[in-house]
């Protein structure tokens, strides 16, 4: 059967036909109603996104996201602690430092997520979240975290290590290369749009080449036509180009990345080339034959060598 929820209790009712299309009678039916419940879990969600470390004394908006998968049957109560490790000192709970409240009820009402922040973050730590789940309906839920459930605080005079350079891996499909940073970067200031490769790389044709930041830890090279690039080959990130992403308002100068080489790989699993062929069915005695593959896909990026 689909559809059941978990953790919820069911009536099955019996009906049976015989072979001279006679039914159970509405009694007969009744009668062999039997109560069952689906196991547990619902889950509930909590989302986090902690990319970054966090600066000592500012407040984290939005820290964390809560919602329920499916509606407990009673009430759920979702207890919310974080702790520290400072100086040797293991579990020190800072939850009162959670906004506005570190203990979130939720019943058998629909209702939206819910977004909680930190007040004045403690002195630097190595924090991580725990929940606890009580009430009627406690049992009926595990939670699952989107995102990790630890962060840490440094210090607002502190600079942030350098990022590293990763990896330089084909897309699936060909159509870009993902070069991967280990830690947030302050992408080179180039963070709107495409921009020529060769300000932040160097590579065969790096200066006809364009390239984007996905993210502050995701550069692409976007693949064309007349991009030379294969597995194997080397791209160079350029030195003083890049460094890491500024955690307050005023960074100053950060150490930025030296030149860094990265062996560039083949996709994880590639797509197959797919050749489409659009011609005419009938053709007469003095017409020319006009084959079009144009639609053909799975190139990689790459111009067709051979039809």
């Amino acid at each position: 059967i689909e559809g059941l929820k978990s953790a919820t209790g069911y009536t099955v009712f019996c009906v049976t036909e015989s072979s001279d299309e006679t039914f159970s009678t509405v009694n007969e039916i009744l009668d062999s109603a039997i109560d069952v419940s689906t196991t547990c879990c619902k889950a509930i969600y909590v989302e986090t996104v902690f990319d970054k470390p966090f600066v000592e004394g500012e407040m984290i908006v939005d820290f964390l996201r809560l919602y329920a998968g499916q509606l407990p049957t009673s009430s759920l109560t979702v207890n919310i602690s974080v702790f520290y490790i400072r100086r040797n000192v293991f579990n020190v709970d800072v939850s009162a430092s959670i906004y506005p409240y570190d203990r979130v009820v939720l019943d058998s009402r629909p209702r939206p997520s819910i977004s909680l922040s930190l007040n004045f973050l403690p002195p630097v730590g190595d924090y991580w979240i725990t929940t606890e789940l009580s009430g009627p309906s406690g049992t009926e839920y595990t939670v699952e975290f989107i995102g990790t459930n630890f962060f840490r605080v440094i210090s607002n005079t502190s600079q942030p290590d350098v990022p590293m350079l990763l990896s330089a891996i084909f897309s699936e499909d060909g159509s870009g290369i993902i070069l991967k940073f280990n830690a947030s970067t302050d992408m080179g200031g180039l963070n709107f749009g495409l921009f020529p490769c060769s300000s932040q790389l160097n590579f065969v044709l790096s200066e006809s080449t364009n390239c984007r930041w996905t993210s502050a830890k995701t550069m692409v090279i976007v693949i064309g036509g007349n991009t030379l690039l294969s597995p194997g080959d080397s791209v160079l990130l350029l030195g003083n180009t890049i460094q890491a992403s500024c955690l307050r308002d005023n960074c100053g100068p950060y150490s930025k990345i030296n030149d860094t080489n990265v062996t560039v790989s083949a996709p994880v699993s590639a797509v197959k080339p797919v050749l489409s062929i659009v011609a005419p069915l009938l053709l007469g005695a003095c017409d020319d034959l006009v084959i079009d593959v144009s639609s053909s896909s799975g190139t990689l990026g790459r111009n067709w060598d051979l039809f």
